[in-house]
């Protein structure tokens, strides 16, 4: 989160082309889960960042492709210059209350209400977990 805003990328490939999602990636063999959330961030928006905390997991269960486990972290920009790249085809942060209709996996949704909640204070989440 940068100024109360959110970092989101628009989806370039399927499913869900042209969705909004938590720039997010698959895990690769014998990396740690946080090493793949820096190397996703800097892949999908060109921005180096350092991680600060460890958020929450969710399960995602609406991705075609696979059931997924995403592990979110709570991260500071260090460098680099913010350009949609790899699976992105644009990058932008978002005011928490002015986030765009077409958001692409339940997961991220319930990630990004937790997160209104339980960081800014924000309306309750219905996350089900």
């Amino acid at each position: 989160m940068e100024n109360d805003r959110v970092l989101l990328v628009k989806r370039a490939h399927t499913p869900k082309v042209n969705w909004w999602c938590i720039p997010a990636g698959f895990m690769e063999w014998k990396e740690h889960p946080s090493d793949t959330a820096v190397r996703e961030i800097k892949e999908e928006t060109g921005l180096d960042i350092r991680l600060t905390s460890f958020f929450d997991v969710y399960t995602g269960y609406d991705d075609p492709r696979v059931n997924a486990v995403l592990m979110l972290y709570q991260a500071e920009i260090v460098g680099g210059a913010m350009h949609a790249s790899d699976d992105a085809l644009d990058v932008r942060f978002f005011p928490l209350d002015k986030l765009p209709d077409k958001i692409a996996f339940e997961a991220h949704v319930r990630a990004l209400a937790d997160f209104n909640r339980r960081c800014r204070g924000g309306a309750k989440s219905g996350s089900g977990r």
